[in-house]
């Protein structure tokens, strides 16, 4: 599909905002979560427009989970 990176992006959009906005007992799960939708995102789309956005996302997400 043409839309697959955008609908990827948007995927993991919205497992972050879920995620650091989630009460403490499922921060974590959602977080890992949110983690491995971006490493997916990053493995098929290494040149995307939204790769920049989306390591800032995934440098906050690494930055909550310790």
């Amino acid at each position: 599909s043409p839309l697959r990176e955008q609908a990827h992006y948007y995927r993991l959009d919205a497992a972050y905002k879920l995620a650091i906005n989630s009460v403490d007992w499922k921060k974590e799960e959602r977080i890992n979560k949110a983690i491995s939708y971006f490493n997916t995102f990053k493995r098929y789309f290494p040149e995307s427009e939204y790769l920049e956005e989306s390591e800032k996302m995934n440098s906050e997400l690494a930055e909550l989970l310790k």
